[in-house]
């Protein structure tokens, strides 16, 4: 007899069936990692946004908003000044949502603001983890995690 080298049949299916039970424990858990780095890329386009406006505000000695489209944080938002805007950010997509305490902040030449928070939360997962930031009377942002209600 030929030595013949391969896979026998049952091999194949062992292997497959051990394939599909460590899949159908990683799917979820791979889903769950897609919400949350969707939810944090908005937080930080969002911090990004209030960066940007401080340190334009800074620089220019003038103030500079940023302000919600249309009232609504989800909508997206535009960094403007005196008119002319400096970058916009587009709307959100899928079930991430922005809400905040105001839906315009102006940070002033000396890059000072009045206080706000905006929340970013996945909608679809009420009492997990979500992203919060804050600005400080300062103009200085922060962000940190909070439980989404």
């Amino acid at each position: 007899m030929k030595n013949v080298r391969g896979f026998t049949l049952i091999e194949l299916m062992v292997t497959l069936a051990v394939l599909a039970i460590v899949l159908s424990l990683a799917v979820p858990s791979f889903n769950t990692l897609i919400q949350n780095n969707r939810m944090t890329t908005r937080a930080n386009d969002m911090a990004t946004a209030l960066h940007l406006a401080r340190s334009e505000a800074i620089k220019r000695g003038t103030a500079v908003t940023v302000t919600a489209v249309g009232g609504n944080w989800n909508n997206g938002w535009v960094v403007a000044t005196g008119g002319t805007d400096l970058r916009v950010f587009p709307a959100v997509a899928g079930t991430v949502s922005i809400t905040g305490s105001a839906t315009t902040i102006t940070y002033r030449g000396s890059g000072m603001a009045a206080a706000l928070t905006i929340n970013v939360c996945d909608t679809g997962r009420t009492g997990e983890t979500g992203r919060q930031i804050t600005v400080a009377a300062a103009g200085r942002t922060s962000m940190a995690n909070f439980v989404c209600d």
